[in-house]
């Protein structure tokens, strides 16, 4: 079994394997089961493995055959748990899980319901039943909605997150609510964004999400402000303008290594370079109409070719140039 398959679980006899295995492979998800067991001493395991870039689409059909299905997730705990708890006042069942392995560092907080509450929860996603909550903001970057949901928080108001994602798994939407009474304190703090600065403008949507990865790799918060598409500010905290400047100004080229269908597949490839001490990125791609059609993985120039020929090895074929 090369390093492109993932064991994602384990039993004690082959039937109960097989069942999950027969599972994922109608859901389209190729699947091995890999029986390990003596059957003499009756020791070993039964495993289970999916192909690493199905991984988390894998987990979410088993979990819905364990009777869960995940309703929403983000990286900080109390905007989920202000949501579990409209829920459970409503009279759907929780359940909060908590993530610690890396590979999930973006979903920390997963929020799963039964499977036959699935369908009461969508009118909370989607905004009409969270009576006395109001829509403040629209992203589609985790890590942009962490920096305005911390924002808020460092003003006493309280928000719940709700993450949207389409039928391949693309993150078409994070929304933020505020109560009603916090809407307008809360729409100037996002606006105003006092004690920020501007320390670059980009044209391209693209450009300024690559630049604002490599201020987070080294360690500074950046927040992209949108020119009604035309053009989008990055902004830092005002005592890391002329830090922020340095990177900017001394960044090296960036260029694509390879285009993904889905989030699963660029984050597992980005984590298989990250283990070979190569720094990547991850970029939405976006339509005409601004809407999510895929992620693109960009490396330094001068890694290029040692990125390919890990992610050769890695697949045990070849990847698009």
């Amino acid at each position: 079994m090369n390093s492109n398959w993932t064991k994602i679980m384990s039993f004690d006899n082959i039937y109960e394997a097989e069942i999950r295995r027969q599972l994922l492979q109608n859901a389209e998800i190729t699947a091995v089961v890999i029986n390990a067991r003596d059957s003499m001493f009756l020791i070993g395991n039964v495993d289970l493995y999916v192909n690493s870039a199905d991984e988390k689409k894998a987990m979410i059909v088993l979990q819905q055959f364990q009777g869960l299905t995940k309703v929403n997730s983000f990286i900080i705990r109390k905007p989920i748990e202000l949501f579990q708890k409209i829920l459970e006042q409503n009279n759907i069942t929780t359940v909060l899980k908590e993530k610690e392995s890396y590979k999930y560092i973006l979903e920390n907080f997963e929020l799963y319901v039964p499977n036959e509450q699935a369908a009461l929860v969508v009118p909370f996603l989607s905004g009409e039943n969270l009576t006395g909550w109001k829509r403040v903001e629209v992203c589609q970057k985790v890590r942009q909605t962490q920096y305005k949901v911390q924002l808020l928080e460092d003003s006493d108001i309280d928000s719940i997150v709700i993450k949207k994602r389409d039928s391949d798994f693309h993150l078409e939407d994070i929304t933020i609510y505020v109560k009603e009474s916090n809407f307008e304190k809360a729409t100037e703090i996002l606006t105003k964004l006092e004690g920020w600065i501007i320390v670059q403008s980009y044209k391209k949507p693209e450009v300024a999400e690559l630049k604002e990865d490599i201020l987070a790799k080294a360690g500074l918060k950046a927040i992209i402000v949108n020119k009604n598409n035309q053009e989008f500010e990055i902004l830092v905290e005002n005592e890391h303008k002329a830090q922020a400047e340095g990177i900017l100004n001394y960044s090296k080229q960036w260029v694509e290594l390879r285009k993904c269908n889905n989030l699963v597949e660029a984050e597992n490839i980005t984590y298989i370079l990250q283990e070979n001490k190569i720094d990547s990125s991850i970029l939405t791609l976006k339509d005409s109409m601004f809407l999510v059609g895929g992620y693109s993985i960009y490396v330094e120039k001068h890694k290029f070719n040692d990125a390919f020929e890990i992610l050769i090895q890695t697949e045990g074929g070849t990847i698009e140039e």
